[in-house]
């Protein structure tokens, strides 16, 4: 079920993507974070992007951030989702070659969007925040970007990729927007590196929401993932515990982690069950 006007879809999911922060604000672990300029939003009738509707969330970010890139006076694109292939090998892909318009500047920016949950038992910060079916995690992903994703620009296989492209004077930076979920009821959490703005509400094992009699007393929308990017407060469909039991029996056959849009009058909260 959509939980918006289907018309309205992916203006709302676009919002949701120029609503996410930054995952941390400066740099980190050697990384600059690329800041998006200031851009009016437009209001839903002047917004004029198609997508395939059955497009997954990764690729629709990249819509989305190509969309901001057009509406943004500072730049603009020159290269995007650049393979590169050596001996009908594919070593990698670039994501973005921008151009500023006021000077001769070039950005080579790696777009990540991501979710995590924050383990709060962990003393390194970085390695507190993982994928909610514990198959990805932060540290990983900027190991596979400091490692892999930018110093594939200076490979000596990219350069026929690369023309009017000044890869000695390039700056080099992510666009990494994150969505950071606590354990459910935490509180005195330390951020440090991680810009605390991105929490987006929190988690709890499967097993405790099924023998909790507490979580029966809301109301539940069960979003898919393409989803996951509309503000809650935009959902005109809500069901009570037991009929959301019944739409998760796939999700937990499977043991994939749902989130879950949680309301109790006008608390809204958004809850990963994990396994």
């Amino acid at each position: 079920m959509i939980p918006v006007d289907p018309n309205k879809r992916l203006y709302y999911q676009y919002l949701g993507f120029l609503n996410t922060q930054a995952l941390f604000k400066d740099n980190l672990q050697s990384l600059s974070q690329f800041i998006m300029p200031t851009v009016k939003v437009p209001p839903y009738q002047d917004f004029k992007l198609n997508i395939p509707e059955q497009l997954p969330l990764g690729k629709r970010i990249e819509y989305f951030f190509e969309y901001f890139i057009g509406q943004c006076e500072e730049y603009k694109i020159i290269k995007n989702n650049v393979q590169i292939i050596h001996n009908k090998l594919t070593l990698g892909e670039l994501d973005y070659i921008i151009q500023s318009n006021t000077t001769p500047q070039q950005y080579h920016i790696e777009l990540i969007y991501k979710y995590y949950l924050y383990l709060e038992h962990i003393e390194n910060e970085v390695q507190r925040f993982m994928g909610p079916n514990f198959d990805d995690s932060l540290e990983k992903r900027l190991i596979k970007i400091n490692n892999k994703q930018l110093p594939l620009l200076f490979k000596d296989e990219t350069k026929v990729y690369l023309e009017k492209v000044d890869t000695e004077n390039i700056i080099q930076q992510v666009c990494f927007k994150g969505n950071i979920f606590l354990p459910y009821n935490s509180s005195n959490l330390l951020f440090n590196d991680i810009n605390k703005s991105c929490i987006q509400g929190s988690y709890i094992s499967a097993e405790d929401f099924l023998n909790n009699s507490h979580f029966k007393n809301f109301s539940y929308f069960f979003p898919e993932k393409q989803d996951w990017l509309i503000n809650i407060k935009y959902c005109k469909f809500w069901f009570n515990y037991e009929e959301i039991l019944e739409q998760l029996q796939t999700m937990f056959r499977q043991r994939r982690a749902p989130l879950l849009w949680q309301k109790n009058g006008e608390h809204y909260n958004s809850l990963f069950l994990t396994f």
